[in-house]
């Protein structure tokens, strides 16, 4: 069953597969794990699998859903983090070091 969509789609010549946001509906997560849903839901490792829609001009089969993994963003480590980025592991280091 086609649960949900991509809304951005991409190959990532890096990691060698598709990536990209999308949506899946808050019940069908709470249906499969007991992750909470709040913003800590991104805290979790997921590993859960969906059948979503991808845009025709992505899909090797025009108007067929596609499995797509929930999996933590960002997909990989940056080169140069962001401002965001940095901000979060000088927290992150700040947390640990307080321990």
């Amino acid at each position: 069953e086609e649960v949900g969509y991509m809304t951005s789609p991409w190959w990532n010549p890096d990691l060698e597969t598709n990536i990209g946001m999308g949506f899946v509906p808050a019940e069908m997560i709470e249906a499969e794990t007991d992750a909470p849903l709040d913003d800590s839901v991104y805290d979790e490792e997921l590993d859960l699998e969906f059948r979503v829609h991808l845009p025709d001009e992505y899909a090797e089969e025009s108007g067929e859903p596609v499995f797509a993994t929930a999996a933590k963003v960002p997909f990989k480590e940056s080169v140069n983090p962001s401002a965001r980025e940095q901000a979060k592991l000088n927290a992150k280091k700040e947390v640990e070091s307080s321990d």
